[in-house]
């Protein structure tokens, strides 16, 4: 009652919060604590505890990814996160592991959405790894999707990988009953894909996602295929395709978390093509829709956004404002491909300054972060931007040299980097071209497509 909370709160045994919730004093909390075990109650209460906050994740999971009530519930699941994390503790220990199982199934999208990607995915990983969970596996097939969630974030790839394959296959292996556990393990491949740039098996995926969805008329699983197929048309240079595409998602997700990452596609793409105010207007809207949610990842890839479309147009001081913000923000995080997206349009910012100090800190702390990720494909990207330094510097051969490994391993500046980065590479090609004369560029530009990716990182950190 409300009278016997007023007089804990007199004797100081509980503190009210600004946000209406009462704290348990830490000395009162480890004096309770030992009075439960003394009173033999104390496996019932954590029992109890467990079932409650497995019951309130699996309540607040589809409310965290669509409905009119997104952010309150980010916060309310924010606000139990150390009960989540004890009642998760006890399911391993207390020898219960299905409710542990069903709330690492259920919390993916707040792990990923708040920033808490490592511990989400270690938090997952602790559960797969204990012999009865095979025992359960749709929860295997789920935990194993935010497994792969969590680690794609973190840029960790190829693992993320693995675990959204093996949680399709046990999909595919349960029948119609495993349907949905099948259409996230192939959403969250195609998403993996693209970001190691190995496209070919995307457009089967995002296919048979889409029919899945279709099938269990689920909207946001829909919504991921079509975002996934807009893709690859832009890939291809059929904007048409790709902005129906895109169309069609939003559509699918009109009260959805993703509807913001929907939006910033679609501008990020209208500003590739030149239409910089349509491009403007979608960003801004995706910005607001992850700023009310406090989710600080999509906030800081939308500045990021913006930054390159203000560096499109000429408007570096905006950009760099835009780029600040974005890496105090992402850096809270612990999602490094991010990072790395933000340092490298930073480094490149520098470049065009002439601040030439500045952006090759820039790009090193993003070559640490690739190497740290094994993102070889940023790795590329973050060596082509350090030859394009090499070049406006007068180290011509040094840049030639960068330029055919990188060109080696990966294209220069693939769709989604847009033509900005584009004009910048061919720019910087033909002043080492000219700089060195024809013969000696086609040495030079042999020699670094003979290095592997290691040997061009120790070359690009080791030359002047």
């Amino acid at each position: 009652s409300l009278s016997l909370l007023a007089a804990l709160v007199d004797k100081s045994l509980l503190r009210r919060q600004l946000n209406g919730r009462y704290e348990v004093h830490e000395l009162a909390r480890q004096y309770a604590a030992q009075r439960l075990v003394e009173a033999q109650q104390e496996v019932q209460t954590r029992h109890r505890h467990l079932d409650f906050f497995m019951l309130f994740a699996e309540a607040a999971e589809p409310q965290i990814r669509a409905g009119e009530q997104i952010v309150q519930w980010h916060e309310w699941v924010e606000s139990e996160h150390d009960n989540l994390r004890a009642a998760l503790d006890w399911s391993l220990s207390g020898g219960e592991l299905e409710p542990g199982l069903r709330m690492v199934a259920a919390l993916w999208e707040f792990w990923m959405n708040r920033g808490y990607a490592p511990e989400g995915q270690s938090q997952a990983e602790r559960f797969l790894a204990h012999p009865e969970a095979a025992a359960y596996p749709v929860l295997r097939g789920k935990a194993l999707h935010t497994a792969g969630v969590c680690a794609y974030y973190q840029g960790r790839y190829r693992a993320a990988l693995a675990w959204f394959a093996e949680a399709a296959t046990i999909g595919r292996e349960l029948g119609v009953s495993g349907r949905y556990v099948r259409a996230m393990g192939l959403i969250g491949q195609g998403y993996v894909l693209f970001s190691l740039e190995e496209l070919d098996a995307v457009p089967a995926l995002s296919q048979e996602a889409l029919l899945l969805g279709e099938e269990l008329q689920v909207g946001w699983m829909k919504g991921d295929a079509l975002y996934q197929l807009a893709r690859l048309a832009w890939q291809r240079g059929d904007y048409v395709s790709a902005r129906q595409c895109f169309l069609e998602s939003l559509a699918c997700v009109e009260t959805h978390v993703m509807r913001g990452y929907v939006l910033q596609g679609l501008g990020t793409m209208l500003g590739q093509q030149g239409n910089y105010q349509a491009a403007q207007a979608y960003l801004h809207q995706s910005l607001a829709i992850h700023e009310e949610m406090g989710d600080n990842v999509r906030s800081s890839t939308t500045f990021t956004r913006l930054a390159r479309l203000a560096m499109a147009q000429g408007n570096d001081g905006e950009a760099e404002e835009l780029l600040t913000k974005a890496l105090i923000l992402i850096q809270k995080t612990g999602h490094l491909r991010h990072q790395v997206a933000t340092l490298d349009a930073m480094g490149r910012l520098a470049q065009r300054q002439g601040d030439d100090g500045r952006a090759r800190t820039m790009h090193e702390e993003s070559l640490a972060l690739c190497i740290e990720m094994e993102d070889p494909v940023w790795l590329a990207h973050t060596l082509e931007a350090l030859a394009c330094l090499a070049a406006r510097q007068g180290q011509a051969e040094a840049a030639v040299r960068l330029f055919g490994a990188t060109a080696a391993h990966a294209a220069p500046a693939d769709a989604t980097l847009g033509p900005v980065w584009r004009r910048e590479h061919d720019h910087c090609v033909a002043i080492a071209r000219t700089h060195l004369g024809e013969a000696a560029f086609a040495a030079a530009w042999a020699t670094g497509q003979a290095l592997s990716l290691v040997q061009a990182v120790e070359y690009a950190v080791t030359s002047p």
